[in-house]
């Protein structure tokens, strides 16, 4: 799901992917895969520092 542009979603991954979890499953994965790549995207976009990174450096 992050590598769609380069993988195309190989049938023997998502083939593995409905065995191992239910339509359910899988919506609700694909919907997390995408809020985690969005706030990736905003933190890259916007230069964030992690805060953990941020305080050894003070």
């Amino acid at each position: 799901m992050t590598l769609l542009a380069e993988s195309r979603a190989p049938n023997d991954i998502y083939d593995a992917a409905q065995a191992q979890f239910s339509a359910e499953e899988q919506v609700a994965r694909t919907l997390l895969i995408i809020t985690i790549n969005g706030w990736n995207r905003i933190q890259v976009g916007f230069y964030a520092v992690h805060p953990v990174e941020n305080r050894e450096a003070a």
